[in-house]
């Protein structure tokens, strides 16, 4: 399986290479209002499921999300149990080498615990006549990561664990004269670990085809989006019949009040992880982040959103997302 594994990743880095060389000059494309908002479910995490490029000049960001997980499915020879709460903090940095390349790396720290919200989102679910899904069958603020399929328990985690996260490289090259379009590759290197939940335990490498008008610095309405596929390493978490390829997606929209600030939502989505009977992991998941970005001055951007999962279950409960971003 592995020979498979990286037969795949080595015809995805060839395409990759081969397609930038393919592209010629433009101008500067618009910035995504929602960076840094993968899936934060357990076991997506452990994966590159980005359908994103690098923003564009020289800078660095740093991201804060904190993700609360209620989720249970059982089938006949499967059963998954996702309580509990991760937060990752992940610092990325971004250059852009001239008017058509650029080039960005990213690293993540996680923990994993039982976390101090669920009281906050029973009474935020009552409020607005919200359902609590098994929040209510299960104790408050606890830890409980766990799967089991085809009699082997692949996922154990009962106490809390931390630990730094995979990193990942990233190229970026624009298509055209115009900056509409761009081809973003994404390599995921394998520093993070299993064991602390912080890492798959292998190489992932992605290309993205992204649509990114412009912005504007009136105000008015504009969108961007993104389709691409990911090649996926052998998960050290030895899912069933993990997926080889899959794909990743997401549409924008934003709105820009004035030079400051801009309120916007995007829905990013990714293909099944693996065959597996459970839908958590072998069907499709969607969520939607809506929030908004301030811009304090001709260098500094605050960053506050909110992720829910719109296809239940298939990502965290509610995601929390801050982000600090410095342009050079």
């Amino acid at each position: 399986m592995r020979k498979a594994t990286h037969k795949t990743q080595s015809l995805a880095i060839a395409s990759l290479i081969a397609t930038f060389g393919l592209t010629s000059a433009s101008n500067a494309a618009g910035q995504s209002l929602f960076e840094s908002n993968p899936n934060l479910s357990p076991v997506s995490a452990l994966f590159l499921l980005d359908s994103d490029g690098i923003a564009p000049g020289n800078g660095v960001s740093l991201h804060w999300q904190t993700a609360s997980h209620s989720a249970r499915e059982n089938s006949e020879n499967a059963s998954i149990l996702l309580d509990g709460e991760s937060s990752r903090a992940r610092l990325e940095w971004r250059h852009q080498l001239n008017g058509r390349w650029s080039v960005g790396a990213g690293l993540s720290h996680w923990w994993h615990s039982g976390g101090t919200l669920d009281g906050f989102i029973d009474d935020w679910h009552a409020t607005f006549g919200l359902p609590d899904g098994i929040r209510d069958t299960v104790e408050k603020d606890q830890l409980q990561f766990q799967y089991d399929e085809a009699g082997v328990q692949r996922l154990d985690f009962t106490r809390s664990r931390q630990g730094t996260g995979d990193l990942t490289l990233s190229v970026q090259r624009q298509l055209g004269d115009s900056g509409t379009w761009a081809l973003a590759g994404h390599v995921k290197l394998p520093t993070g670990s299993l064991s602390n939940l912080s890492g798959s335990g292998e190489t992932d490498v992605g290309l993205n085809l992204l649509w990114q008008p412009p912005i504007s610095e009136s105000p008015g309405w504009s969108w961007r989006g993104g389709v691409g596929v990911v090649a996926l390493g052998n998960s050290e978490l030895d899912l069933i019949d993990q997926s080889r390829l899959t794909w990743v997606a997401h549409g924008e929209v934003r709105y820009r009040v004035n030079r400051r600030i801009e309120l916007g939502g995007r829905i990013e989505g990714h293909g099944a992880i693996s065959d597996s009977d459970l839908d958590i992991l072998g069907s499709p998941a969607l969520w939607l982040v809506t929030g908004g970005e301030i811009r304090l001055n001709r260098q500094w951007r605050l960053h506050i959103s909110v992720t829910e999962d719109i296809k239940v279950e298939s990502a965290p409960d509610v995601t929390f997302n801050l982000g600090l971003h410095h342009n050079f």
